[in-house]
């Protein structure tokens, strides 16, 4: 698979962010010559260095990033890749970006509770507000 519009993407982030070569492998943790590898599109971004580029981007870029992947990804595939990206923008649709794993019984009835009783105990409201700031990382 060759990944030409995940490398001009990539390389369109790191002009808008001044970062050069060894800034962007530095965030990314990946080594500076796969980085070269991958800009110049001598080899392919294949999901693990996605993922390392995806937490290294600013979060605004992460979704184009990944819509270009899934463009060379699925270019074979044009039926499925209408399903999910945008045509006008490249993004992912909103159904894609809004998925979430199912939840378990037990997950759901512990939901249920605590959205049963946030409202009538200030304590609780507080406590899973101040979880909610951190597990966002905020």
């Amino acid at each position: 698979m060759e990944t030409p519009l995940t490398s001009q993407f990539l390389q369109s982030v790191m002009s808008s962010q001044a970062w050069n070569q060894f800034a962007i492998a530095d965030r990314a943790g990946l080594h500076r010559t796969t980085v070269g590898q991958h800009l110049t599109g001598s080899r392919a971004i294949r999901d693990e260095h996605l993922l390392s580029y995806l937490q290294a981007v600013p979060t605004e870029s992460a979704s184009g990033l990944l819509a270009a992947w899934l463009h060379d990804l699925l270019a074979v595939h044009p039926d499925l890749l209408v399903q999910l990206l945008e045509q006008q923008s490249g993004q992912l649709t909103g159904s894609v970006r809004s998925w979430a794993p199912a939840l378990t019984t037990r997950q759901q009835a512990d939901l249920d509770y605590w959205a049963g009783n946030i409202t009538s105990d200030k304590d609780l409201d507080l406590l899973l507000a101040t979880l909610t700031r951190r597990a966002r990382g905020e």
